[in-house]
């Protein structure tokens, strides 16, 4: 299977199936693709010997990847980024030296979600780790991360980003946390031809490749994920667990992200005609700078419903888990998002047992992965670079983002041109690979603009109290959900696709 070739020959076959060019024009550098398009050509009968020769060459791959045509930078599958419309000063290669390539984030150190701050720690011990050991996968370059806390402040994001890009000369942002901060950039990243990797946010606007090409997503579409939770609610009631109807009742952060994951709840339900199914009940909005959701839930309580959803990320997780354990409310199904990691289940205690979450990443912390190769070489990673995993497992996500920027700036390196904004994200775009953060069988996959999502898999798993630690750990049930190719793209407008 792909999956289980290396890296490099999965991006290399990719490119090969979709424009039939000779193996020897996609090398691991622009001076191998250009030898070996030389002697693949009839009509060059001489190898180039100085760099008027090259760049003279280079020219002649109009329509190959990563060629720029009249301003026009190609990709796989009609992706296309047009830089004839970026800014007068833009340059292809900012932030970019013999030595180095340097990459900014925005990310929360303080406030409710500080706690998030471990994977950006995480992310750049794991960049100066990978690009030591092997610096010519980036053109004999080290990757840097520039960072800037913003406390998950759009506002703060903003004037974050507009810093790391004028003042620090950064070549793109990757990670930026949360989908209120993210939007808040968005269309001036864009206007800007800046790149902006991986959103750390499942909000569908990051799959709109046609009128945001420098925008890449990272996880589980909150739509998706929305789809996903109906899907289970369906699977109960065929076992038995849930009535028909079911009662739904849902706590939902008031932000960008809440709103798209309780759309994305709304719009499956509404889409696949489940109301005779499926009944929403209660849905309670909540500040994400609150101090706790105990009235949000009390009030869902009331409802009696019969499956309780919360849809939040950090502290307000693990308060919303203690608060429906302490409340007079016994849902028959308790469902919680992806962005409530495992770290948030070890302040509930016994309180976190039988929720139930659409999964698929490794738990850092679990003694279950304690002989993956990867979780393994991580954990030393961190050890080395002070990166306190044990103590907060967000440290762990530093993979889920960490591995597919590098592989971005790996293809790029590998296009002609090498690592260039336009090169990196035409990478990011055609990436195929298993993300080894991920359960086997979730494949990290985009291509142009026919799959515009990295993720569209998942493990469900239920959080099962284990007595040797006295918290709820991840148990998987279930066959992986593989949904690949099966999400719409996204033109965003500003307020829907």
């Amino acid at each position: 299977m792909l999956k289980n070739r290396s890296k490099a020959f999965i991006r290399l076959l990719a490119i090969l199936m979709a424009f039939g060019v000779i193996a020897a024009a996609c090398g691991s550098s622009t001076d191998d693709a250009v030898d070996a398009a030389d002697d693949a050509s009839a009509e060059d009968d001489e190898a180039m010997e100085d760099d008027e020769a090259m760049e003279d060459d280079e020219a002649s791959h109009d329509g190959e990847v990563g060629s720029i045509v009249d301003g026009v930078a190609i990709g796989t599958s009609g992706f296309t980024i047009d830089t004839n419309e970026c800014p007068s000063d833009w340059s292809n290669t900012q932030g970019v030296t013999d030595d180095e390539v340097l990459l900014g984030q925005s990310y929360v150190f303080s406030g409710p979600l500080a706690a998030f701050g471990a994977t950006s720690d995480g992310m750049k011990a794991w960049f100066d780790h990978e690009s030591s050991n092997d610096p010519d996968a980036f053109g004999g370059r080290k990757v840097s991360l520039v960072v800037k806390d913003d406390a998950y402040e759009p506002a703060r994001v903003v004037s974050n980003v507009q810093e790391l890009i004028e003042s620090d000369g950064v070549f793109g942002v990757t990670t930026l946390a949360g989908t209120g901060g993210n939007l808040a950039v968005y269309d001036s990243l864009n206007e800007q031809c800046v790149p902006h990797l991986l959103a750390s946010s499942g909000h569908p606007a990051w799959g709109d490749p046609i009128n945001h090409p420098w925008s890449t997503p990272s996880f589980l579409s909150y739509a998706t994920e929305g789809g996903i939770w109906a899907s289970q609610i369906l699977a109960e009631q065929e076992a038995g667990n849930l009535p028909v109807p079911a009662t739904v009742a849902s706590l939902i952060m008031n932000n960008d992200f809440g709103l798209a994951m309780l759309n994305g709840l709304k719009g499956a339900v509404e889409d696949r005609d489940l109301g005779d199914k499926i009944e929403l009940v209660g849905e309670e909005l909540f500040d994400p700078a609150a101090p706790n959701v105990s009235n949000e839930i009390t009030t869902l309580a009331g409802t009696d419903a019969d499956v309780a959803i919360i849809g939040t990320a950090g502290v307000s997780c693990s308060q919303g888990i203690e608060s429906v354990g302490q409340a007079s409310w016994d849902p028959a199904l308790k469902l919680i998002a992806a962005t409530c990691t495992a770290s948030f289940f070890e302040p509930a205690g016994d309180l976190g047992d039988g929720w139930v979450q659409a999964g698929g990443v490794k738990d850092f912390k679990d003694p279950l992965f304690d002989d993956d190769p990867l979780i393994s070489e991580a954990r030393q990673v961190f050890d080395d670079a002070g990166v306190d995993w044990q103590n907060n497992s967000n440290a762990g996500l530093a993979l889920l983002y960490g591995i597919p920027t590098l592989e971005a700036l790996k293809g790029a390196n590998e296009l002609p041109g090498g690592i260039t904004r336009t090169n990196t994200l035409i990478a990011a775009r055609s990436a195929y690979f298993q993300n080894g953060f991920y359960l086997d069988g979730i494949t990290w996959h985009m291509d142009g603009i026919e799959d515009a999502y990295a993720i569209e898999g998942a493990q469900m798993v239920r959080y099962t109290l284990n007595e040797d630690v006295g918290f709820a750990t991840q148990v998987p049930f279930g066959d992986i959900i593989n949904l690949d190719g099966q999400t719409p793209i996204c033109e965003w407008d500003g307020q829907s696709c």
